[in-house]
């Protein structure tokens, strides 16, 4: 993942995504509640389009 990419569950009872660790309070909320399944969904992402490509993965993540 990248650096400045976050994805908790911290604040939320459902995980989100903070696309801009720099403005924490920018967050999107996603359907996957399991972390583990929000990882392997990232990790299949930057294996598949050689990268990440953020507002697709936000798009995913969100199925």
């Amino acid at each position: 993942m990248p650096d400045n990419i976050l994805i908790d569950d911290y604040h939320l009872e459902k995980a989100h995504i903070h696309p801009n660790s720099d403005k924490h309070y920018m967050k999107e909320e996603i359907n996957e509640t399991d972390l583990i399944t929000v990882f392997n969904i990232v990790h299949n992402h930057i294996d598949n389009n050689k990268g990440l490509k953020l507002n697709k993965l936000i798009k995913e993540l969100k199925k």
